[in-house]
């Protein structure tokens, strides 16, 4: 009894009740859809991550190290334990920069908690019902531990989809697995053991920058299945005071960890990009893209953008062309990206989905030039508050002094500016053209995701992958 009273006095054991018996019929059915167009945002963003150098290191690895052919290696024809396919999965997926963002936590939820769930789903032979309801139990538990630690954890240096995803995967698989709230608590407190990441992988656009992603989708799973196994962990790990909150970040806000459960749904915060760029300029690449018809480009003397400081730093590359960083150079150069949209509008930015041609245009002198004019001006005080993370003050100046300014407190693809649905389906269709992918494929996986409600064994939709 006692034992009982104190686990349901912690935060720990709440969030790991609420995973482990969260019903789908619980779910609103606005969620549900949401939950489903995420997934398919994220097989979009993983397949063609299959091609680059990381992806195929990762593929080597995991075929050496492998247990039991479990679970897919996502547009792979081939299947590795199931924890593996999480690291794979989740590493690659966020190689070509376009999975979801929700700014409260500031995590890419999706590509981890899609990539726990979908390998675990294979192992368990769960159902598209099974899936849903156990990816959304993720979302909500890993989107409000984020909320209670941001922003300091995330402007302090940690990478929050390799440390706080840790929990959403290990909510997935222990609810894929059937664990009741005392091994389902065992498991996030493993997870809590489990997390790490950082982003010194910033300055060099190096492998980490994903591995991030993908070790926390591993660490999760196994998590969940050595709780699974009777092996224990703190059963207050969240708010014990050598536990998360008080660890790895000064200022903690525990009321978030299980305020409205059922009524407030966190993966609705949840937005997505159309662009392959880091989340943080695309309100700058929207601004940029207003102005274009509004005066001759190569009369531009002069543009900036304020954005809040720590996003700043990941983003502000003036020479996005140098040492070794590859397309990841234009993933990650605000610059690049204002040039290449000012230049050659909304189609220059779809075109960015090729890698080819996005390296094209960082050769080009027109781009190199325009970029020269472009400054990132790092607003130290928005750091305070995520609400100013996808936010931007953009001024352009030209060669007679006329100035055009424009200020965004959200981009497109945001919560409060959605991405619609037809657009959505464009978008997945563009990202596996490029790789090749036949229209009765691709539609092969859209009409299983938007029904998995009705299949009864994932294993139906893996088979497209």
């Amino acid at each position: 009894m006692e034992t009982e009273t104190k686990l349901n006095n912690t935060s720990t054991f709440e969030l790991a009740t609420f995973a482990s018996t969260l019903k789908y019929e619980d779910i609103p059915e606005e969620v549900i859809t949401k939950a489903k167009y995420l997934l398919l945002d994220y097989l979009g963003a993983m397949v063609p991550g299959n091609q680059e150098e990381m992806a195929k290191i990762l593929y080597r690895f995991v075929n050496k190290v492998t247990g039991p052919a479990e679970s897919s290696l996502i547009g792979m024809d081939i299947k590795v334990g199931a924890q593996w396919a999480a690291l794979y999965n989740g590493a690659v997926g966020h190689l070509i920069d376009m999975d979801d963002i929700h700014w409260g936590s500031v995590t890419h939820a999706g590509v981890c908690i899609w990539s726990s769930a979908l390998a675990m789903a294979e192992k368990t032979n769960a159902s598209g019902k099974e899936l849903l309801t156990a990816a959304i139990a993720g979302y909500e538990v890993a989107l409000r531990i984020g909320l209670a630690v941001q922003p300091d954890h995330y402007v302090r240096g940690f990478n929050p989809s390799g440390t706080i995803m840790t929990f959403g995967a290990a909510a997935v698989a222990a609810r894929l697995l059937k664990l009741d709230p005392l091994k389902t608590t065992h498991a996030l407190g493993m997870a809590a053991v489990m997390v790490a990441g950082n982003k010194a992988h910033l300055t060099e656009r190096v492998m980490t920058k994903d591995y991030n992603s993908g070790f926390s989708s591993k660490s999760g799973i196994l998590g969940a299945l050595l709780a699974e196994e009777g092996f224990t962990a703190s059963t207050d790990e969240l708010e014990n005071p050598c536990g998360f909150l008080h660890l790895y970040g000064e200022r903690a806000y525990p009321e978030e960890l299980t305020k409205g459960f059922k009524n407030i749904w966190h993966i609705m915060k949840t937005g997505q990009k159309l662009y392959p760029a880091c989340r943080v300029m695309h309100s700058s690449i929207d601004a940029v893209l207003d102005f274009r018809e509004k005066f001759d480009v190569d009369k531009i003397e002069k543009i900036t953008s304020r954005l809040f400081a720590t996003g700043a730093y990941i983003i502000d590359d003036n020479c996005p062309w140098s040492g070794e960083k590859g397309i990841m150079g234009a993933r990650f150069s605000a610059q690049y990206n204002i040039a290449v949209a000012l230049l050659y509008g909304k189609e220059g930015m779809w075109d960015l989905y090729d890698p080819v041609k996005a390296m094209e245009y960082m050769k080009m002198e027109r781009v190199r030039e325009l970029i020269k004019k472009i400054q990132i001006i790092h607003v130290k005080e928005w750091d305070e508050d995520t609400s100013k993370y996808s936010a931007c003050e953009v001024d352009i100046t030209l060669n007679n002094q006329t100035h055009f300014t424009k200020k965004l407190s959200s981009a497109f693809g945001d919560p409060d500016n959605p991405i619609p649905y037809p657009e959505q389906i464009k978008r997945f269709k563009s990202l596996l053209s490029v790789v090749g992918w036949s229209e009765s494929r691709m539609e092969g996986v859209i009409n299983g995701v938007l029904s998995l409600e009705d299949v009864e064994n994932i294993n139906k939709i893996m088979g497209y992958l």
